[in-house]
């Protein structure tokens, strides 16, 4: 008897493969993909198309700027919608997203972990951009998400944390083959 599985899978085949499947998905304005998306598993990427200096480069929308993942997309990415209104410097409507529908959650996690590891999206690394109010996992200070975009549903950070998640953010963005700017730009 053969052994068909003489050659493991490869994370780096795989991998590619995500990508490509994200770089074909249409990026549509958050609250028109919110609108789109299948209400089942899905993985999404988020891009800004902004002005807002604290971004940088990474407002081009050129790249992505965060990975998330969810049971039910639509969901999710409405609430992000709120979020963002919520959200002081970023404008809801300077927020696209590609949306990856998977048949289950555990696929669409692998998919994020996936997308994250090759990508390094930027605010991905700021913790707190969570689509929800703060709940038992995000008690305390804010995230440094809400200290650079405040929300008025989080505590205010001090000028300190501001000021340190601002630089934190400043310094992903300076770090060298960071932004992998794979996308056409958003038009404006």
């Amino acid at each position: 008897m053969t052994n068909l599985m003489q050659q493991p899978f490869s994370e780096r085949e795989i991998e590619d493969s995500v990508i490509t499947w994200a770089l074909r998905s249409p990026r549509r304005p958050l609250a028109e993909a919110a609108a789109t998306a299948g209400p089942g598993p899905a993985t999404y990427l988020l891009f800004f198309r902004s002005d807002n200096p604290l971004l940088g480069p990474a407002g081009l929308g050129t790249s992505c700027s965060y990975v998330g993942a969810a049971a039910a997309g639509a969901q999710r990415l409405g609430r992000h919608v709120i979020s963002f209104r919520e959200a002081a410097g970023i404008d809801v409507d300077e927020v696209w997203a590609a949306t990856l529908p998977c048949e289950s959650l555990g696929a669409a996690l692998f998919v994020e972990w996936l997308a994250i590891r090759r990508l390094q999206p930027v605010l991905q690394a700021l913790t707190g951009l969570g689509s929800a109010r703060p709940g038992s996992t995000r008690q305390g200070r804010p995230s440094k998400f809400d200290s650079v975009f405040t929300r008025s549903w989080v505590e205010p950070p001090t000028p300190l944390e501001r000021a340190t998640a601002a630089a934190e953010l400043a310094a992903i963005l300076a770090e060298p083959g960071r932004l992998q700017m794979l996308w056409p730009p958003l038009p404006e």
